[in-house]
């Protein structure tokens, strides 16, 4: 994809002027990012024998961004192989990482991965948890390969009524300029009858516009459409770093694009792109990477009234990484679909959904399964609203040209499975029953977890929403309700009705809810506390027989004296706490130890570190 897609790029700033011809003209090509002039010319470079590591990045970027891994993989290395850690700016680590995605060396990427996270100061903590990503439980049937698709680049197909609309930079009468980025025609929109997808002709009104346009969204009367351009009218803009606006046409009766007009947030100080209408059209979503983002580009949204346009709010961490987010596209309000590369995920810009609160808050971010995303570029996903069939793009191996549209369909039924697991030591429920049911509560099916506390339901409609009820002897009964959109935990937690408690014993260990810390030279009762509380007091409801002994402790800082008065009121604070929020005083008994009971080598004069005390500020839960 990168080959043709004008997307929104950061580019690092390089060190003084090059001290020979062909460096200098390396970099001033790779400025005006003509990639493929970059590579021709460090052959003629090499070949009269000069070479850097400048030269050499310059070389390994310039295939990177045209999407020929292999190549760049073979650079990367190179450069990386030759240069001490720490030399080299950190998005040379952060490509190369990518790459290896791409052709699958999972383990070598994630040590690249690592080595970017060590040297980037200003990463988004939330790329570190990719790892562990969530899957949007999509059922899809084979990817077929457009006939429309030609050897050039054609991505970004939507649909309105009969009609398709898709990006391609193929060769036309009407563009003949070429982009110097990749020596191909300009990007420009094709439509055609979605029951004959290989004709199709350029959208009326487009040819007049002499550069790259791409990424058209309608109004639902079909006569206003919002779409990308890549203006280099500015003077800002002959390099084209930031010459991607949107921009706003009517259509008119014939078909044909009139009065456009560029959005009001657009600037030539940074670009803006890819738009995406909320279904009632008072949101407009696009990718930016105006100044206080996140990464390389951010997801935007911003609120249209009256044919008047806000100002542009991030949609936050929750959706944006370091990396890239683009392409965004709305199913439903409550639901965007993006591409982005900085997660951990398959390899490339990998597609996702953003489930949305009011249109603007993002309340968590799905991966999309394969064979939607691959180890490849995937972005641009669109989902027919009136049936179970989609389009997504790609520059995956097998296609036909540089990047190629695919239909997917949704299989009509999926399966769900899950783990039952004790809530109080986590361990897997074995012979539990699991009952399944519809909306109206009618029983469909029933079936029993296994020995590693497993259960499957195979045949579930995408469209329908379902009851499960899960029982087992001596555990409280736990109800869901499961929907296609929004999936199923991958555990289940039951709680015990019956807990064996001896007297003597811990009642906190006995919970797993770890002893209850505070913080130093403090009494009162912290938020974590009162969330480990919270089992506890479920706890002495549930078993009104059982009497405890409230026992807090201190670390050794201060004196034995004011330690032992502060344990004292800790435990206080303790039993207060339990007692505002239901327990009977008489059940309980509150002392405190000061430093007498120390849990570890950490007593008076001895240097130890903050994790080390903490550790000795507790209190503990004794039966009694």
């Amino acid at each position: 994809m990168k080959r043709v897609l004008f997307h929104i790029l950061l580019f690092e700033s390089f060190l003084s002027m090059a001290q020979t011809n062909f460096q200098t003209e390396l970099e001033k090509q790779y400025a005006k990012k003509n990639y493929m002039e970059v590579i021709q010319l460090y052959e003629k470079t090499i070949a009269r024998g000069y070479r850097s590591a400048k030269m050499i990045q310059l070389l390994a970027d310039s295939y990177y961004y045209n999407s020929f891994y292999e190549q760049a993989a073979e650079w990367y290395e190179k450069l990386l192989t030759n240069e001490p850690e720490g030399s080299l700016n950190e998005m040379v680590y952060f490509r190369y990482y990518q790459v290896l995605k791409t052709l699958k060396q999972y383990d070598k990427a994630k040590e690249y991965f690592s080595l970017y996270l060590r040297a980037s100061k200003k990463y988004n903590l939330k790329i570190v948890e990719q790892d562990t990503v969530k899957l949007l439980p999509f059922s899809v049937t084979l990817i077929e390969n457009l006939p429309l698709n030609t050897a050039t680049s054609e991505y970004g197909l939507i649909e309105d009524k009969n009609t398709m609309i898709f990006t391609s930079n193929r060769e036309n009468k009407q563009h003949r300029n070429k982009h110097q980025w990749t020596k191909l025609p300009y990007l420009s929109l094709y439509s055609g009858s979605t029951e004959k997808q290989y004709k199709s002709a350029m959208v009326k009104g487009i040819e007049k516009l002499d550069y790259n346009v791409s990424s058209p969204v309608f109004s639902k009367d079909g006569r206003t459409v919002y779409f990308t351009v890549n203006d280099l009218t500015g003077k800002d803009h002959k390099n084209e770093k930031y010459g991607l606006k949107i921009v706003k046409a009517t259509i008119d009766e014939k078909g044909n694009w009139e009065d456009i007009v560029f959005l009001p947030f657009n600037s030539n100080q940074y670009n803006c792109a890819h738009p995406a209408l909320s279904t009632d059209e008072k949101i407009l979503y696009f990718s930016s990477d105006m100044p206080g983002g996140y990464g390389q580009s951010d997801i935007y949204a911003v609120e249209i009234n009256k044919g008047q346009f806000g100002t542009p709010i991030n949609l936050g961490n929750i959706i944006n990484t370091s990396g890239r987010e683009t392409f965004p596209a709305i199913e439903d309000n409550s639901g965007l679909y993006f591409a982005s590369d900085g997660r951990m995920t398959f390899g490339g810009l990998d597609i996702f959904k953003a489930k949305l609160w009011n249109g603007i808050e993002v309340l968590d971010v799905l991966c999309l399964p394969e064979p939607i995303n691959s180890s490849w570029d995937d972005f641009a996903y669109y989902r027919n609203p009136n049936a179970d069939y989609g389009y997504v793009s790609s520059n995956r191996e097998g296609g036909k040209g540089l990047d190629d549209i695919y239909k997917f369909n949704l299989k009509a039924q999926t399966g769900i499975a899950a783990t039952l697991l004790n809530k109080i030591s986590s361990d897997p429920l074995v012979n539990a029953t699991v009952a399944l049911y519809n909306e109206n509560f009618e029983l469909i099916e029933k079936t029993l977890s296994d020995e590693k506390g497993i259960f499957r339901f195979k045949k579930l409609n995408l469209t329908d929403i379902y009851i499960l009820r899960v029982e087992k002897d001596k555990y409280f009964t736990e109800e869901l309700v499961y929907n296609f959109e929004q999936g199923l935990p991958s555990e289940i937690f039951l709680e015990p009705k019956d807990l064996i408690i001896e007297q003597g014993e811990d009642v906190g260990k006995k919970l797993q809810i770890n002893d209850i810390y505070f913080d130093l030279d403090q009494y009162n009762i912290t938020k974590e506390a009162e969330e480990k509380l919270g089992l506890l007091l479920v706890v002495m409801e549930q078993f009104p027989d059982i009497y405890i002994d409230i026992q807090s402790h201190t670390d050794s800082r201060a004196g034995d004296e004011y330690n032992m008065q502060l344990s004292e009121r800790r435990a206080q604070a303790t039993k207060s706490w339990l007692v505002v929020n239901g327990v009977s005083g008489d059940r309980l008994r509150a002392k405190g130890f000061g430093e007498t009971r120390l849990l570890n080598r950490c007593s008076n004069g001895v240097n130890c570190s903050e994790s080390e005390h903490k550790v000795n500020r507790r209190s503990e839960f004794i039966v009694r």
